[in-house]
């Protein structure tokens, strides 16, 4: 039976492939591209998201990955991974996806140990690399994105509501969670389009805020990721504008390697102390940008005031000024600072090496760890001392003298004879 017609494809058929698991699936590779059928050939689709319209020689669906391999003429080799979803349209047909949002698949995933490659340690152009897959635990889903209103006020309130229920109307979010519900981590993500999306969960818990030069935003409410979790089963739950679904991801460790639940509860442990402190380092820098802030501020309001009342409040405030910015010059290099500069006095430097001490890959840490973790305790604790000190007496007298100061806009008007 003739399943393919000129009407059907573009240019001459090459290579096709049925999957094993779902005989609706048809893959089919011609001179201008890649196919897809759900229904055994009798219509076919082609694919044209990530992937040319070039001469497709040949098709391979892995039995263990659930990847389609495609291998092309002189364009090298492409791979779409976990074809999951599209087995599902195949099977259900016309009643696939009925549910505005829906996790399709959450393969089991791996804690996986990665090295650099033997030989130069930067290869420059000399050598070629193709882009691996990234790690983390893949989440394939299918959600419905909102139709765009001509009427700007009705998409305000319906996004609202929205946020009332989680999300902002534009981004699914999505918990990760102990099969006992205790919550572990917390990200969102935006989909593409309405239909197959993809996103991805590092295998790391909630982390902690690091010191930055960089503007907070108000409603950043998210940090980055802390402690990846140990090997186990863990529960899924995306939410995207009132709707909700869940699913379940299982993290092996490197089949490489054996894992040691023992020494990963030791790293967990110091772990926790190194979040304590870069916490207690962040608050204190955040502290010393609202510093900055306020004494910009001040000086913008007190334009109108006479320089012989404020000179006393101007001349603080520089100093003060000075003073917090030298302090954040010991938790980082400043903005502008170029060419090779030494950074081993640094806080930043001692949280990170304390890091690298702690996080020892399958091992426990070992003495060095806890040396390291107890020297950047110090550093932190002796750098939010100058901070607490700073903002103590002489920012208390400096903000007595502004408040008072009469520093209102308006000037005495005479009347006009």
């Amino acid at each position: 039976t003739r399943i393919v017609s000129d009407s059907d494809v573009s240019g001459h058929c090459l290579s096709i492939v049925q999957d094993p698991v779902e005989p609706k699936l048809l893959f089919l590779g011609t001179e201008n591209g890649l196919y897809v059928s759900f229904d055994k050939g009798i219509n076919w689709n082609h694919w044209e998201h990530d992937y040319p319209n070039i001469s497709t020689m040949d098709l391979k669906i892995h039995p263990r990955e659930n990847d389609l391999i495609i291998g092309t003429f002189a364009r090298a080799a492409y791979i779409l991974d976990d074809i999951t979803p599209l087995r599902e349209k195949a099977a259900s047909g016309s009643s696939a996806f009925q549910s505005k949002l829906q996790i399709i698949s959450t393969p089991d995933t791996y804690l996986a140990s990665s090295g650099r490659d033997p030989g130069v340690r930067f290869p420059g152009d000399m050598k070629w690399r193709g882009a691996n897959r990234w790690s983390g635990a893949r989440i394939q889903y299918y959600c419905e994105m909102p139709e765009k209103k001509k009427e700007e006020d009705k998409d305000e309130k319906k996004d609202e509501k929205v946020n009332k229920k989680g999300g902002d109307g534009k981004k699914a979010t999505v918990h990760i969670l102990t099969l006992d519900g205790d919550s572990l981590r917390t990200f969102t993500t935006e989909p593409d389009t309405t239909g197959i999306n993809l996103t991805r969960w590092g295998l790391d818990t909630k982390g902690v805020r690091r010191p930055s030069r960089k503007e907070r935003k108000k409603d950043d409410d998210q940090p980055g990721g802390g402690m990846t979790v140990a090997t186990g089963t863990y529960k899924v739950v995306m939410e995207f504008r009132g709707e909700k679904d869940s699913s379940e991801v299982t993290v092996h460790y490197d089949p490489r390697l054996e894992f040691d639940a023992k020494a990963h509860a030791a790293q967990e442990v110091l772990f926790k102390r190194w979040e304590a402190m870069v916490s207690k380092a962040d608050q204190g820098f955040e502290q010393t940008k609202l510093g900055l802030k306020t004494i910009k501020a001040v000086k913008q309001s007190l334009s109108n005031v006479e320089d012989s009342l404020k000179k006393d409040v101007i001349t603080l405030a520089d100093s003060l000024r000075k003073e917090i910015m030298k302090i954040q010059d010991l938790y980082m290099h400043p903005k502008d600072a170029k060419g090779y500069l030494d950074d081993n006095h640094l806080l930043g430097t001692y949280i990170w090496k304390s890091r690298s001490y702690i996080m020892t890959g399958s091992q426990a840490p070992g003495a060095n760890a806890e040396v390291a973790l107890v020297f950047a305790e110090g550093k932190v604790d002796e750098t939010v001392s100058m901070i607490n000190e700073l903002f103590g007496a002489g920012w208390t007298v400096w903000r007595e003298q502004v408040e008072a100061l009469e520093s209102s806009p308006f000037e005495d008007m005479e009347k006009i004879n």
